[in-house]
């Protein structure tokens, strides 16, 4: 996971920079910093939870084949909104990802054949999980996970929105972007940006346009506010 340290030596900032944000691999896992103010996110899980609830209740006691189909596609539209918003909530999809996991429902089935000597005929008999049971699972799950998440909502550090008010005040979003060898933290980082509405600047993905390294190093960060510097182990020596 990612630690954030903030720096303000002047030799370390890009020309046009008005700070420079490191970003180092922790050796303690960190959880997912949130996108949003902690209030605002527990208004929208907390709406989550009851639309779940009411959703719960249609679901009780003997359901119609037609109640039952009607109730299974609002249930899957929940879950997959569920896991859009909290992909757009925090800084990562870790918290999206535990939740799909979290509400999945075991679900097993199986066809037998056996002679029925009564009536002298082969018949098939089915067995397995029953469809409303797992319907009921589903929905409980999800409002188990979203209550939970409520509830450790304010471990979650927030994603500071100086940086990027500054930003667009300067009429500038860009935010330079040095890493390694690690391309899956950059990646990581670049989406991160992206959420924060930055626009990331990539060296090695920037056109040359016969310029020199120092050149082009020159030119992308003359109008960048900000510049993130990776550090991971495989850079080390």
């Amino acid at each position: 996971m990612l630690r954030l340290w903030s720096s303000l030596t002047s030799a370390a900032r890009p020309r046009g920079a008005v700070g420079t944000i490191v970003i180092r691999m922790a050796d303690t896992p960190q959880l997912p910093l949130l996108l949003t103010p902690v209030e605002t996110a527990r208004t929208k899980l907390i709406t989550q939870i009851e639309k779940a609830k009411e959703l719960q209740k249609a679901a009780e006691g003997h359901l119609s084949d037609r109640v039952f189909d009607d109730v299974s596609v609002q249930e899957r539209k929940l879950r997959e909104y569920n896991e859009t918003l909290l992909r757009s909530m925090f800084n990562s999809d870790a918290v999206a990802t535990k939740f799909t996991e979290d509400t999945k429902v075991f679900e097993w089935s199986s066809r037998s054949r056996r002679i029925d000597w009564v009536n002298y005929r082969e018949v098939e008999e089915r067995h397995g999980t029953d469809p409303h049971d797992s319907l009921r699972s589903r929905i409980a799950k999800q409002i188990r996970f979203l209550e939970s998440l409520v509830e450790r909502l304010d471990l979650h550090p927030v994603a500071s929105a100086g940086g990027t008010m500054r930003a667009i005040a300067n009429g500038s979003t860009k935010v330079f972007i040095v890493h390694g060898h690690d391309k899956a933290v950059k990646e990581s980082t670049i989406r991160f940006v992206e959420k924060l509405g930055l626009m990331p600047v990539v060296f090695d993905e920037s056109p040359n346009k016969g310029r020199t390294i120092i050149e082009k190093f020159e030119d992308l960060a003359a109008d960048v506010v900000f510049a993130i510097v990776l550090f991971t182990p495989d850079d080390v020596g």
